[in-house]
């Protein structure tokens, strides 16, 4: 009976030093990957929206800071035409405390594609030089020659590692 209460006293203490550890590597597990995935989801929207940027030949007066319309002259005539125009944009996830970046062409919800997850706030356009105030016309293209993006990004909001911010800065090349 005193060996079978000292195996359990024993086993009682080795349960009580590998529970912190067991309870430590779970939480380092979830932090890697809250920090892995949001850091590959912002990767993803980064380079997509350099792509587009990069190839754009104008920002459509539309823009504001909260979406942003980029021409792309696919057919290199000089005329803005029918599935030209790209739109950068966020919308309401399903998931709590989240937000999707969101990439359509003409405003077309069938030519739309959610490209990012993880952000947990508005994503804040820039322009340089600045866009008219108020907003031009739709259809009018501006000279824009630099895009800010700000991006807050967190995986799994709230737990493991905080909100991060990432802000880049794209040249559009193809400006008149």
């Amino acid at each position: 009976m005193i060996e079978i209460a000292l195996a359990v006293f024993l086993f009682g203490i080795v349960l009580a030093l590998a529970y912190p550890a067991l309870f430590a590597g779970a939480r380092l597990l979830g932090l890697v990957e809250d920090e892995s995935r949001g850091q590959a989801d912002l990767r993803t929207v980064e380079e997509r929206m350099s792509r587009d940027l990069r190839a754009g030949r104008g920002v459509v007066g539309s823009s504001n800071n909260s979406h942003l319309d980029v021409w792309i002259d696919y057919n290199a005539d000089y005329v803005r035409g029918t599935g030209e125009t790209v739109t950068w944009r966020i919308s309401a996830s399903p998931r709590p405390n989240q937000f999707d970046v969101v990439r359509s062409v003409d405003s077309s919800p069938a030519r739309s594609n959610v490209v990012g997850t993880t952000l947990v706030s508005d994503i804040a356009f820039g322009y340089s030089p600045g866009l008219p105030s108020p907003p031009a016309s739709p259809v009018r293209v501006e000279p824009v020659q630099r895009v800010s993006v700000v991006m807050s990004y967190d995986a799994i909001p709230g737990l493991y590692s905080s909100t991060k911010i990432s802000q880049f800065d794209i040249r559009l090349r193809n400006v008149e």
